[in-house]
């Protein structure tokens, strides 16, 4: 069980520069951490972030301002670090976000064990933001 609520818990956002390269860039991959991964994996190198540190609750539009506060640092993407059980809120961000002003592409960071059928874009104003 993964113990999260209905609620969006962020562990915490920030440029993170330990991605692959590409990803990085110079102003580092716009970061979002959440809170409950429910695989619990032993090899897991984010699982004090995931599982052990208290995460704040947050509402997408928090959400949406952190991606924005983000891509304003100099972020070259919005990376949302274990985001499946948190999909419904990050559409809902990321569809604020986009409509304020976000331009960088999303990183859909599954650790991959999902498939592509759950990250599928369903609304015209966000298409052209997720890559699939």
């Amino acid at each position: 069980m993964c113990g999260a609520s209905s609620a969006l818990e962020v562990a915490s956002f920030h440029p993170h520069f330990g991605e692959e390269a590409p990803l990085v860039g110079r102003g580092g991959s716009g970061t979002v951490f959440l809170r409950h991964c429910n695989l619990r994996c032993v090899f897991c190198i984010n699982a004090d972030i995931s599982q052990g540190e208290p995460g704040a609750r947050s509402t997408p539009s928090q959400l949406a301002d952190m991606m924005l506060a983000l891509q304003a640092r100099g972020c070259h993407n919005i990376n949302v670090v274990t985001p499946t059980h948190f999909a419904a809120h990050i559409l809902l961000a990321l569809d604020e976000a986009a409509g304020r002003g976000l331009r960088v592409p999303l990183v859909y960071n599954t650790s991959g064990w999902s498939g592509p059928r759950s990250c599928t874009c369903s609304t015209a104003s966000w298409t052209s933001t997720c890559r699939t």
